[in-house]
């Protein structure tokens, strides 16, 4: 079959490229925007399967599935290619470090090909032994298969990246008309109405395609509990705080700054880690089966089953109900009794299989340029630069697992955990702690990804090699974007200012400083309000796996924990309007929802993405002085 033969090719990889290199962008404007980044899976493959049906037939002749697997896998790779641009790197300039663009892009090439390379072996335990569901990789195989399946399907995937490209321009030509009319994205309702006061905690109408377009994307629940939770902070307890005196001032933002937009944010930061980390002791059994051979992992299983029928026998509960209780994966298709399947023959035939030496040459190579790079320009020792590479790979297998079992990455653990553990091997040195965990958070994110990526290969019998191959070229173009990107932003704008909060690079710096100088710095009283947090938070996993029944109704622990970090509340409220708009549309004509929303959001987010680099583009060469009429 000629389709099936073309997997790895010049044309696909250049496509996808292209194409992830529009996600990149697009998902540096959101990190830095919200903290909150976008798929590239799915866009890519919908993208690129129309850029080849409307080409000639010269240049798209036997394009199909498997060649389509590759183009999104190098998509993929590109569009989430921003290691450590949201969170540490905006954060170590926070603290007055400055980078050279060479510097950058060097260190980025190093540390996020650790993940690419050290993914390679974890397919074999991730996918081929566990199967684990890793539903956006699943969903991609399944858009992937569907468009490709029939003329019919063409159609409708053509019909797709219209109405995609429909989106986009418009949402272009509003970020454009703006950047010279600035109140129009940020309308002062409330200021023209004379409640100055509102104003003043950022209550405006946020009139933005992405963000409207990005509660398309995300479920309601999560919207409302992101609404509801900025309605308390910015309506409620922000004022109450200034008020009382407890802080001094709304979002000055320093990590020794008395402001209310810290002590939420450190109430929020407390919520957001508690949950996450029960969420992942709630997934002890896949978490030893990706640590533990296979016998080990059995042996540990049979003994704690025994152990618990004997307990059982004294305090008269059902052996099963403990055991069912403690694993919370059966929904998502993997394996949880006390054993579980010998390796399963790799369908991939030899020629399409990665050589061990492969991943290992390139790990360690990885490894060594990291650690001459860290070493020369990031001022960590060569022992702390090993100790993160290691930690990297094994936050790796956790947020595989993770991952694949929930399609949510902990990085904000990983990076949290990781600056814990340097803390007790160096003290003092924020910086480090910021670097070390930028380390592990990029190793573990990029491992992440790829393994959603083989877990679509695998599902379309897609040459694990071809797609190894696509994504070190989509790195390569993901890489020099974020770093274009980067800089065009920051030298745009003040990053951690108004216009990019940069959330997540608030949240790793303050974590750092109060490893680095203990927590006396912290606002007065905030500590007790981090417990009530915490509490909240690590209840949530905890109430849902007793009464799944009423999951749906509970209030999103990520959502209400990301209202208290973003003091831009217009903005999530815009987002929960998108999300309410999804719903209308859904009850008018599902059918076309179903089909077009996606479409029409990626369209949206795209749009204001790629614009929003125009525009820092035109505040750097002078025309933001036109637009303000100087």
């Amino acid at each position: 079959d000629t389709i099936d033969q073309k997997q790895f090719t010049l044309r696909s990889v250049l496509v996808g490229g292209l194409v992830g290199a529009v996600v990149c962008v697009s998902n540096l404007y959101f990190l830095l925007k919200i903290g909150w980044g976008l798929g590239a899976s799915l866009t890519s493959a919908i993208l690129g399967f129309a850029i080849f049906k409307i080409l000639p037939a010269k240049y798209s002749e036997g394009f199909g599935p498997k060649e389509n697997c590759t183009l999104q896998s190098a998509g993929t790779a590109a569009g989430l290619f921003t290691a450590g641009y949201s969170n540490a790197i905006p954060a170590l300039m926070m603290l007055g470090r400055t980078f050279r663009w060479y510097q950058l892009l060097i260190w980025t090439f190093c540390c996020a090909f650790l993940g690419v390379f050290f993914a390679v072996p974890l397919r074999t335990h991730a996918i081929l032994r566990q199967k684990l569901r890793f539903p956006t990789g699943t969903a991609t195989a399944e858009v992937i298969q569907s468009m490709h399946a029939s003329s019919t399907n063409a159609s409708i995937g053509i019909h797709k990246a219209k109405v995609l490209m429909q989106s986009c321009w418009p949402s272009c030509l509003w970020i454009l008309i703006t950047f010279f009319i600035p109140f129009l994205y940020n309308v002062p309702i409330f200021y023209w109405i004379g409640l100055a006061q509102v104003d003043a905690w950022n209550w405006n109408l946020n009139v933005s395609p992405a963000f409207f377009g990005a509660g398309m994307l995300i479920d309601l629940r999560v919207t409302l509990s992101m609404f509801c939770s900025a309605i308390f902070c910015w309506g409620l307890a922000g004022p109450l705080l200034v008020q009382y005196g407890w802080v001094e001032t709304a979002f000055k933002f320093s990590a020794t700054s008395s402001s209310a937009s810290l002590f939420l944010l450190w109430v929020g930061i407390a919520m957001m880690v508690a949950q996450q980390i029960v969420s992942l002791l709630l997934l002890w059994k896949p978490i030893i089966r990706g640590f533990c051979p296979t016998t080990v992992a059995n042996v540990i299983f049979t003994t704690l089953d025994r152990v618990t029928r004997r307990s059982d026998r004294f305090h008269g509960l059902p052996s099963e109900s403990i055991s069912e209780s403690l694993s919370p994966s059966s929904s998502t298709g993997s394996v949880h009794s006390t054993t579980f399947e010998e390796e399963e023959i790799d369908p991939a035939p030899e020629s399409e299989r990665i050589p061990a030496s492969w991943w290992m040459g390139g790990y360690l190579v990885s490894s060594i340029a990291c650690i001459i790079v860290v070493t020369s320009w990031f001022d960590m020792l060569i022992q702390e630069v090993i100790l993160a590479i290691f930690l990297g790979s094994l936050f790796a297998i956790v947020g595989v697992q993770a991952t694949g079992e929930t399609d949510i990455t902990p990085i904000s653990v990983i990076g949290n955990m990781t600056q814990l553990i340097m803390a007790l091997v160096r003290k003092g040195d924020s910086a480090v702690y910021l670097m070390a965990a930028n380390i592990t958070g990029a190793s573990a994110m990029q491992a992440t990804d790829m393994m959603q990526d083989l877990k679509t290969g695998h599902l379309l019998k897609a040459s694990p090699r071809a797609q190894f191959f696509a994504e070190l070229v989509g790195g390569l173009f993901g890489a020099v974007f974020s770093v274009a990107g980067w800089y065009i932003f920051s030298t745009a704008y003040e990053i951690g200012g108004d216009e990019f909060p940069a959330i997540g690079a608030r949240n790793w710096l303050v974590t750092s400083q109060a490893f680095a100088n203990g927590f006396s710095n912290m606002p007065k009283h905030v500590g007790w309000f981090c417990l009530v947090g915490a509490l909240f938070g690590g209840l949530e996993p905890l109430v849902k796996l007793r009464w799944p029944l009423y999951a749906n109704y509970l209030p999103n622990i990520m959502g209400i924990s990301l209202g208290f970090m973003i003091p831009q509340p217009g903005t999530l409220a815009t987002m929960f309007f998108g999300s309410l708009a999804l719903k209308w549309w859904q009850r008018r004509d599902k059918a076309q929802c179903d089909e077009l929303s996606y479409a029409v959001a990626s369209g949206m987010c795209a749009g204001e993405g790629v614009m929003g680099v125009v525009a820092a583009f035109m505040q750097i060469v002078g025309l933001s002085s036109l637009a303000n009429g100087s």
